[in-house]
């Protein structure tokens, strides 16, 4: 559909763009940002799904639990069901406990707030991939010497099947896919820990190593954009969905609370200044703690 088929008209401008087919997107020229956008929005529909429920008062991992959610109700008040596991892991009593479901920030079209302005949410795939780029730091980085560093690797080169890590032409980067997304959160993450980009060290790489220079500082100073709040409240929620999901966690966050707390409490309890501070702190598990020494 040409351009001046959607009509000067404001009315007949809309009322044609909602009888657009799909056949007619894949030939607009405006295909390429609507399905990128709606890629984006399924994306971030997904990671939307991920919380963090946290239980107050807090004791240890399981107090942190990531889950996801299963289905969506409307009633008039606000309310979330989780599982009964949850009574088991993170030992609920129903008294005064209380949970806070921690979730993201989107923009005002709906997609997830990243940390860098490389990140890319077109797929899952990428988006988990972007979140190991490093935070950005705020410092601005020169060329340095001591590290020799291969940017042949980085070179585009013109009829080679062979995959690259990234690609850098006119500025612009090519991370569309887990793979060099990855490659590229590990070079800026080498050169903050240098404190420098490593200087090329022939120069047929100059050009390359320029943009990537720039590339590495733009991304650094992108802690000053407008969205620092949002995505920085994404990085550290995203974080700990990750950290309870982690295999090196899961016996721990996967243990009753009282399994934990009590082997603890029982020994605590068996020391006569233990006994002693309960009685006039009863109920108080940190005097009970303290009671061990």
């Amino acid at each position: 559909m040409a351009r001046e088929a959607y009509g000067d008209d404001l009315v007949t401008s809309v009322r044609n763009i909602q009888n657009i087919t799909y056949n007619d997107l894949q030939e607009s020229p405006m295909a390429d940002y609507f399905l990128g956008m709606g890629h984006q929005l399924h994306t971030s529909f997904l990671k939307s799904l991920e919380v963090v429920a946290a239980r107050i008062p807090a004791q240890s991992m399981q107090s942190f639990m990531p889950m996801k959610v299963a289905a969506f109700e409307a009633p008039d008040i606000n309310t979330a069901y989780v599982s009964t596991a949850q009574f088991l892991f993170q030992g609920s009593d129903l008294d005064i406990d209380a949970v806070s479901l921690a979730s993201y920030s989107f923009d005002h079209s709906g997609r997830y707030i990243m940390h860098s302005p490389f990140a890319n949410v077109d797929t899952i795939e990428n988006l988990e991939a972007s979140e190991s780029i490093p935070f950005p730091t705020g410092e601005k980085l020169e060329f340095g010497e001591g590290y020799a560093f291969d940017y042949g690797r980085m070179m585009p080169i013109e009829g080679n099947n062979q995959s690259l890590p990234f690609k850098v032409r006119d500025g612009n980067l090519s991370l569309n896919n887990p793979q060099s997304i990855k490659i590229f959160a590990n070079f800026i993450n080498m050169c903050n820990k240098l404190g420098y980009v490593p200087k090329p060290n022939h120069p047929i790489y100059e050009n390359v190593a320029n943009k990537l220079l720039k590339i590495v500082n733009e991304h650094n100073a992108y802690i000053n954009d407008d969205s620092a709040e949002d995505f920085s409240k994404n990085y550290v929620v995203s974080s700990m969905y990750k950290i309870g999901l982690s295999p090196a966690n899961l016996i721990e966050s996967q243990q009753a609370m009282d399994s934990i707390t009590g082997p603890i409490k029982d020994i605590a309890n068996s020391t006569l200044k233990a006994t002693v501070t309960s009685q006039d702190n009863p109920g108080s598990f940190i005097t009970n703690i303290h009671g061990i020494a």
